[in-house]
């Protein structure tokens, strides 16, 4: 954590943080990165529906996700920096299957995108330029506002939040707060992913107070 953050009073609980502190909520992301969209899942399972969810929210999210691993691979980061993201990917991938399957969409679009999204990945890991590796970083903040936009929207115009699920949302809510303070320390050499967790969190802030105040309604 940089220091300049704190008082100068509290300026001794800064090797304290990065020693102790920072490494405990770095593996606890992680972990919890492994059953973040379980809840989820559950949900639209149980509910053989996706209705009330945002499917460019998830897609958006998930692209998010994507540039946000690579571009801490880039950096050379430590895997439990930006681990929890990978897993994030994969869970969605099951939500939007699962969405789509109970949907009646069509299989053909499905298998398009998802062709789609292999091929950027790839194309990214091994042709994008090194001088273009910082605009990864600088796309992940665009796409944070997307992918959580749709959702809040969608929530706002139907007056409820459908199986968006509450633990989800809440797991989100910590992590990416959580984020925040394992980051503040590498402003100085990353301030966009400190820009994306900040942004983040005032997102998810505003889907948890949304469930909380349509939750009535939703249970209708």
């Amino acid at each position: 954590m940089d220091s300049s953050f704190l008082p100068s009073s509290m300026a001794f609980l800064v090797p304290l943080f990065d020693s102790y502190l920072s490494p405990i909520l770095s593996y606890g992301m992680l972990l919890g990165g492994m059953i973040l969209k379980v809840p989820q899942i559950q949900a639209v399972w149980v509910a053989k529906s996706g209705e009330g969810l945002s499917l460019s929210s998830i897609f958006f999210e998930t692209i998010g996700y994507t540039f946000f691993s690579l571009h801490s691979y880039f950096k050379e980061k430590q895997f439990q920096e930006y681990g929890e993201n990978i897993f994030c990917i994969f869970q969605n991938s099951l939500l939007v299957l699962l969405i789509w399957l109970f949907g009646k969409y069509s299989k053909t679009k499905l298998s398009i995108i998802v062709v789609s999204y292999a091929t950027l990945v790839l194309l990214l890991i091994h042709k994008l330029p090194q001088d273009y590796h910082e605009w990864l970083g600088n796309c992940t903040i665009l796409i944070t506002l997307a992918s959580r936009l749709p959702q809040i929207l969608t929530n706002f115009t139907n007056q409820h939040t459908g199986p968006l699920a509450i633990f989800t949302v809440f797991l989100s809510l910590g992590g990416t707060a959580a984020r925040v303070l394992t980051n503040l320390g590498k402003w100085e050499d990353d301030p966009l992913s400190v820009i994306n967790f900040i942004l983040a969190t005032g997102l998810n802030g505003i889907l948890f107070l949304q469930i909380l105040l349509y939750r009535e309604k939703t249970k209708e």
